[in-house]
């Protein structure tokens, strides 16, 4: 995230490395405890989310100095172009408030706002997806607001203290990648870019309400300067044009020390770009490399996740998503500490197993100081339909890291859980008509065969070469009960360590393939002959069994059968109990 105070005077930009203010042509100042992702600025103050602690950091510009954050450290906060003032989004509307702590005025926006139309921004996100709203501000005390929930932008400006007036809104999909506002006095830019794809669809309308669209290919996000768009045709070539003249850019070269894919950033004719590994700010028109003064103590660290993110970023954003992170630092204890953050795009199987990989490798470090053990993070859900292609992807990716099919099918115990979990208000409920089956029907016997393998001869198992012969035929309910979950994943031979989770993946698989024909199965898994992870974990082994009766009531009686009167079987049938009332 980034922002350039009145005239360009200021560029401030935040990563997992720190919050840091340049001041052309070289003046650098950069603050680590407000590493993060997200930021809001004005003349006057900088508002960020500081990553490590989950805490608003407001700051003085161009000092940087600490000032207090009189709001709420939750929800969204936007700053107006001033730096004093502020606005909050709603569901349904905002507040506007003033920096030094006073609340000016709530207000609604208004049913029937004039609409522009419905815009598609470009490949939808699965349901269920984890998106966030985002907010931006412009010339003109002009905001722009993206309500995914709504599946709307609106548009409205700040006309005085507490006093605020709705302009018009956009009926829009929720897109895979990066959704783009640059809002201003006379013309609104709307659009998002697919990291996948390497395309941005972007939407120009002006103050008349008159809508122009346009198509930019970039290998990052493109940005807008107030005056032209910044774009990254290449790893070495920078791009800048005005909206009419797309076709016929300014191209500039980047240094050759520093290719690559990397941020953009722009106001008026000026050009900056940041490299992966953010240790310098680049002025692209100038071709002069500014250091960032992140210091050398913790260099070893910082490259260590840059490395992370060329495999992972790589790997996630060939599925529309990314890889970042909101800190990078040393704990006090010594060890290596990062908050990873996912973005798995159009939530196909290849991308949740990426997750699952790195945090397979990363939640215990080998007692190497510099090794990152992984700190706070949140798992990505929406999960899209899985054919026998997305299962090869996956499991070409896996080969090229050497991944372990085991720890990283455990990136999808939340994305099943999601799918199969019911609306809210169905949670109690029986006789609930199924969701769809999400793997097609070979590519989840691929999967599960490549997990069955693996677990029997405890070695990795080439994945790529032996697709075609794991998905020859569908699985079976007696392929199934012949087979035996690990009973040590912590110290163990690589190919079946740190996938604590793995006996819910194989059960939500299980239901997703066989249906009302999965009771034998999870009953055996469950109960009859219990993973570890089940015996010790109960109140969450439970829930593959209880959406099974859930959606398949005829499967309740037989289950409870199987449970007996066992102890692991009772405690499993209190945790259906707890779901399932009546």
């Amino acid at each position: 995230m980034h922002g350039f105070t009145h005239g360009g005077a200021h560029l401030v930009f935040q990563d997992g490395f720190g919050l840091t203010r340049f001041t052309p042509p070289r003046a650098v100042k950069t603050d680590k405890d407000a590493s993060g992702l997200s930021l809001t600025l004005g003349d006057a103050h900088v508002l960020a989310h500081a990553h490590r602690t989950s805490r608003r950091a407001l700051r003085t510009l161009p000092a940087l100095a600490r000032a207090k954050w009189p709001f709420s450290d939750y929800g969204e906060h936007v700053l107006m172009p001033d730096g004093e003032h502020g606005f909050e989004p709603t569901h349904d509307g905002g507040k506007l408030f003033r920096v030094s702590g006073e609340s000016l005025a709530t207000f609604r926006w208004p049913d029937g706002m004039a609409s522009v139309g419905a815009l598609d921004l470009g490949r939808a996100r699965p349901a269920k997806s984890n998106v966030v709203g985002r907010a931006a501000t412009g010339p003109g005390d002009v905001l722009a607001a993206f309500n995914p929930f709504l599946g709307v932008v609106r548009v409205g400006r700040m006309t005085g203290p507490g006093a605020f007036e709705a302009a018009w809104q956009a009926e829009v999909n929720v897109p895979v990648g990066e959704v783009l506002l640059f809002p201003g006095a006379a013309e609104t830019f709307l659009g998002a870019w697919d990291p996948g794809t390497r395309e941005a669809r972007l939407y120009r309308v002006d103050a008349g309400r008159r809508v122009e669209p346009k198509v930019l290919r970039s290998v990052s996000a493109p940005t807008f300067s107030g005056t032209r768009w910044c774009w990254q045709e290449s790893d070495a070539v920078v791009c800048a044009a005005p909206w009419d003249a797309l076709d016929r850019p300014t191209r500039h070269t980047l240094p050759p020390s520093v290719h690559g894919v990397g941020t953009l950033m722009a106001y008026g004719d000026a050009v900056y770009w940041v490299p992966l590994d953010g240790e310098c700010i680049i002025d692209v028109v100038a071709g002069v490399v500014v250091d960032r003064k992140l210091g050398a103590a913790d260099q070893a660290l910082r490259a260590r996740a840059v490395d992370a993110l060329r495999t992972f970023g790589s790997w996630l954003g060939a599925e529309g998503g990314s890889l970042r992170f909101g800190h990078v630092l040393r704990e006090k204890s010594g060890s290596a500490s990062w908050s990873p953050v996912f973005d798995t795009g159009v939530g196909s199987l290849a991308s949740h197993l990426a997750v699952g990989e790195l945090l397979g490798r990363q939640r215990h470090n080998s007692g190497d100081p510099d090794a990152l053990s992984v700190g706070s993070y949140s798992m990505p859900t929406g999960v899209s339909r899985v054919p026998l292609d997305d299962v090869r992807r996956g499991f070409a990716a896996l080969d090229a890291c050497d991944g372990q099919i085991l720890r990283a099918s455990c990136g999808l115990e939340y994305p099943l859980k999601g799918y199969f979990e019911p609306r809210h208000n169905d949670r109690h409920r029986r006789g609930l008509d199924a969701p769809d089956a999400l793997f097609d029907p070979l590519a989840g016997a691929a999967l599960l065969r490549a997990i069955m393998e693996t677990v029997s001869r405890g070695e990795r198992v080439p994945l790529g070469a032996n697709v075609d012969r794991w998905s020859a035929t569908p699985i079976t309910v007696d392929e199934l009960l012949r087979f035996d979950h690990p009973t040590e994943v912590w110290d163990t031979s690589p190919a079946l360590a740190r996938a604590p989770s793995l006996p819910m993946i194989t059960a939500w698989l299980a239901l997703d393939l066989l249906r009302a024909d999965a009771a034998p199965v999870l009953a055996r898994w469950l109960v009859g002959a219990s993973s570890p992870f089940a015996r010790a974990n109960p109140h969450i082994a439970h829930e593959p069994a209880t959406r099974m009766m859930q959606y398949f009531p005829a499967t309740e009686a037989a289950f409870k059968d199987a449970c007996g009167g066992e102890t692991q079987g009772a405690a499993i049938l209190r945790g259906v109990a707890s779901e399932l009332r009546g």
